[in-house]
């Protein structure tokens, strides 16, 4: 982030978001499902990357420097899905494909079914069916200033 702020044009701004759900549990039963004895062999490398995004010390330290200025923040978004299958569809659109992608189709197959229940303990349903999905993600707006 430091090389991109110091492309930007006098008084420019940097501004970032990221997801923030390494330690969802959305991501947290991915990464447990996977070191089970049927996937790890297949799944070390899902499981070992990516690593969890930096601090907001850690930014602020890295981007203060270069900048008049530096806001950080976290915004949690609940999203309302029709229950387990649907939080499962969600997340293989991102996080689950490191996780599908070297597996055969029986293994897929197994693989999304342990997730499933997993999810369905993680995120129970409320009397409508629906659960929710917490996203949470990091928001980073850098100003530039005068140079």
């Amino acid at each position: 982030m430091a090389d991109l702020l110091g492309q930007l044009a006098p008084d420019g701004c940097l501004a970032v978001q990221m997801p923030d759900n390494f330690d969802e549990p959305s991501h947290a039963v991915m990464r447990e499902v996977a070191q089970r004895p049927l996937f790890s062999g297949k799944l070390a490398k899902a499981v070992s990357a990516p690593e969890p995004i930096a601090t907001f010390p850690a930014y602020y330290e890295a981007l203060a420097p270069l900048c008049e200025g530096v806001d950080l923040w976290r915004t949690t978004y609940a999203h309302r899905l029709e229950g387990p299958d649907a939080i499962v569809e969600w997340v293989k659109g991102t996080g689950l494909r490191p996780f599908l992608e070297p597996l055969s189709l029986d293994e897929r197959t197994e693989f999304l079914a342990q997730y499933r229940a997993e999810i369905a303990t993680a995120y129970p349903t409320f009397a409508k069916g629906e659960a929710l999905l917490a996203f949470p993600r990091l928001f980073i707006v850098a100003a530039r200033g005068h140079s």
